[in-house]
């Protein structure tokens, strides 16, 4: 006698559903390192865009205009921060000129290249504020020589 069994090899609910219990706890575990790794990566990236388009900009500008320091005509931060702004505004491409005027920029804080944290940064009036066409606020702020 010739018995057939017909049994299935297969995985039982309860396996799959602790095997899927299993890689749900890893991906909730992994995946907010990985988005908080790729969002600090995009950030450094446009900071050193901003950065290198600056830097060139000046570089023009001190070209055209002369060494930074006899930008300067008057005693006053104000002027000067506008003049620097004047003389490097045609390389960079901007998108919005706010000037000194608060409400040009989204509100909260941010963190200043060195570390520090900057509340409610666009109501002050001290620093000449634009913003450029990919998006970058802009804030300079150039003291009195």
């Amino acid at each position: 006698m010739n018995y057939s069994y017909n049994k299935n090899h297969g995985f039982t609910l309860a396996e799959v559903l602790i095997t899927l219990g299993i890689i749900g706890v890893v991906a909730a575990l992994t995946i907010p390192t990985l988005i908080s790794k790729y969002q600090e990566k995009q950030t450094v990236t446009k900071l050193k865009k901003c950065y290198s388009t600056l830097t060139n900009a000046f570089k023009q500008a001190e070209f055209e205009y002369g060494n930074i320091q006899t930008w300067f005509n008057s005693n006053t931060s104000s002027d000067n921060t506008e003049t620097v702004f004047n003389n490097i505004k045609p390389y960079i491409k901007v998108s919005k000129e706010c000037g000194f005027e608060p409400g040009c920029m989204t509100e909260g804080k941010i963190k200043t290249l060195d570390g520090r944290e900057y509340v409610d940064y666009d109501n002050s009036t001290s620093e000449y504020r634009f913003i450029t066409s990919d998006g970058t606020s802009v804030m300079i702020y150039s003291t009195s020589p």
